[in-house]
């Protein structure tokens, strides 16, 4: 037969419209009579729907859950219900509605994730006094999450422990943000350094006995910096106030001495100094030794120093607001080097780590620098004093005059004649008082005799 609609002849139907078609068909047979008959096509129109939209968004925003209940939403051939915006990129979803005739269609859409910022992340930081903002790379500073308080910049200081936000925006739409943060700690170098002075635990006879713990004669005889010292044969003797190390060769403008002044007045005399205390020091921090192949010689850069008072016991005391260290990193170790006016210097035998804000050493229990790094050079480092357990040592006294040429590192003649121009003064601070009881005597030079010739490779 053949198969006509609206009079032409068809060889099939293509479904492309909606609608009701009515198609005839005829069939003639071999005597030439034909017969025919009609059926409808009925083709059913496609649902109906608004393709749905989600996004854009943010890396790592709330996953999103689909709205839309009348079809199924398909990505990658497989079916979901929402979407997790956890990575950034394009995402292509196809959403199908099937309706009650059977008819279905489709569309696609794109979830865009826009990417977050990945702003700076500096480490944390401890300090001893401030911290300088460094430039940035990516973000800004901020004193709150979220771009909240107050904004900050490189260069910045900041002299309080505070929690920094480094904040950065992705400029799309929605504006992403990702912010880091980091902690700036601000704490005081705290130094917990003993140290014993050969003169003020040695027998005041000139004999080489020893007992600890350190004798105050200069304290308690009114010597010091600042105090007033009476007796009937010298009247009464006004000590100038001030920290000692204010003259060649240290010349430290330290005021650290000031706040101990008697003003020449004997009642009291004792200018404030705790009873407990023995004399002043210098104390330095220090980098590594570097070797001068000119001078051949070691050098080290001093950080940071400080005149302290020592305690019978061998404690370091600092004054007023402590070890002002602020060139200095936390995670480094350094050399502390103590200096006295009549005794040969010493520092550690190595860099000393900071622990928890804190470096630790005790000179009375371990010796102190001998040797130069290559080695090249050795020196005398601490006298171990005899007859004390354990083995305990002190800084060699003797060296009273540090001023000459070569005279900062040994204990040699120059000394001697430290002691020969002030021998015979009662009551007196003096450098040739090396047995540190307020006197010149004899019993100062037997103590210089046994040192002579001893010296310090410190540099």
């Amino acid at each position: 037969g053949v198969f006509t609609y609206g009079g032409s002849p068809i060889t099939g139907w293509d479904p492309t419209t909606a609608g009701t078609f009515t198609i005839t068909y005829t069939v003639t047979d071999a005597n030439g009579c034909s017969d025919d008959c009609t059926f409808d096509i009925v083709v059913n129109p496609l649902p109906i729907f608004t393709c749905p939209a989600y996004g854009p968004y943010c890396a790592g925003d709330q996953a999103v859950t689909f709205t839309e209940t009348a079809g199924v939403f398909t990505y990658g051939g497989s079916p979901i219900t929402g979407w997790d915006p956890t990575t950034a990129g394009t995402f292509t979803i196809t959403y199908t509605v099937t309706d009650a005739n059977g008819c279905s269609d489709d569309c696609t859409f794109d979830i865009v994730v826009h990417p977050l910022p990945i702003p700076d992340d500096p480490a944390d930081v401890t300090v001893a006094c401030e911290y300088t903002l460094p430039p940035l790379t990516v973000g800004e500073y901020w004193t709150g999450s979220g771009k909240t308080g107050t904004q900050m910049f490189a260069g910045d200081k900041i002299t309080s422990t505070t929690t920094v936000y480094v904040y950065a925006e992705s400029g799309t739409t929605p504006n992403c943000w990702a912010e880091n943060e980091f902690t700036i700690t601000i704490t005081p170098l705290t130094l917990d350094v003993y140290v014993y002075l050969e003169g003020s635990v040695i027998a005041t006879n000139g004999t080489q006995n020893f007992s600890v713990p350190m004798r105050t004669s200069l304290n308690s005889k009114y010597v010091l910096p600042g105090q007033t010292y009476t007796s009937g044969f010298t009247g009464t003797v006004y000590s100038p106030a001030g920290q000692p190390y204010n003259v060649a060769p240290w010349n430290y403008p330290g005021t650290e001495g000031d706040g101990y002044n008697s003003f020449g007045n004997p009642s009291p005399g004792d200018a404030g100094y705790p009873t407990n205390i023995v004399d002043w020091v210098l104390v330095s921090l220090r980098d590594e030794p570097v070797l001068n192949f000119v001078t051949f010689k070691y050098e080290q850069n001093t950080l940071c120093r400080a005149a302290a008072l020592l305690r019978n016991d061998g404690k370091i005391i600092f004054t007023g607001d402590g070890f002002e260290c602020c060139n200095i990193d936390f995670s480094e170790s350094y050399y502390v080097v103590i200096e006295h006016r009549n005794h040969l210097k010493i520092m550690t035998p190595q860099a000393v780590p900071i622990v928890n804000g804190t470096l630790n050493f005790d000179f009375r229990y371990n010796q102190s620098y001998t040797q130069d790094p290559l080695p090249l050079f050795f020196g005398d480092g601490q006298k171990l004093l005899p007859g004390l357990t354990p083995d305990t040592y002190a800084m060699y006294a003797g060296n009273g005059q540090q001023a000459s040429p070569g005279s900062l590192t040994g204990i040699d003649f120059v000394d001697r004649i430290i002691w020969e121009i002030t021998t015979g003064t009662i009551g007196r601070y003096r450098a040739g008082d090396f047995n540190m009881n307020a006197d010149c005597t004899t019993t100062d030079r037997n103590t210089w005799e046994v040192n002579n010739g001893k010296f310090t490779i410190v540099p």
